[in-house]
């Protein structure tokens, strides 16, 4: 079957839609809102509606839309989180190897140098699970 959409106005015809040959159009609805249009032919349903092109280019500068797909070869050492290929100097892998063995101190506190014009530095900083655990705990001494 096929369907020839045509301009009210000027009485133009606007696209012709083809579905599969042979069938008789049983069915044809359009939706209330959007531009899509159902039509119903030997059992199928097919649906119409517009088609817009994607632009993928839109996400990165440098991104280039391909029409088929190409072969890429990548380079030995492209995608390599460390190049093996990179001579190791002696004095270079000292410096750059963390050392571990260095202690890190968890439990101090340290006042920040900066702080946001709210606030003045002095705050003291209280664990307030610890406070609201002796409050509950004390209202069930007091009503024992």
């Amino acid at each position: 079957h096929s369907i020839f959409i045509w301009e009210r106005n000027t009485g133009g015809l606007v696209k012709i839609i083809n579905g599969t040959k042979g069938e008789i159009l049983k069915y044809l609805t359009c939706h209330p809102i959007r531009p899509i249009i159902y039509s119903v032919s030997g059992g199928l349903i097919s649906v119409w509606n517009n088609s817009f092109p994607e632009c993928w280019s839109a996400y990165a500068p440098n991104f280039k839309e391909l029409e088929e797909n190409i072969e890429y070869e990548e380079q030995e050492n492209e995608f390599d989180i460390e190049d093996e290929d990179k001579p190791l100097l002696s004095h270079q892998s000292d410096v750059n190897t963390p050392k571990y063995s260095e202690h890190v101190d968890i439990l101090s506190f340290e006042k920040p140098i900066y702080c946001s014009s709210d606030e003045d530095g002095n705050e003291i900083h209280i664990n307030a699970m610890s406070i609201v655990g002796e409050e509950i705990f004390n209202d069930k001494e007091d009503s024992i």
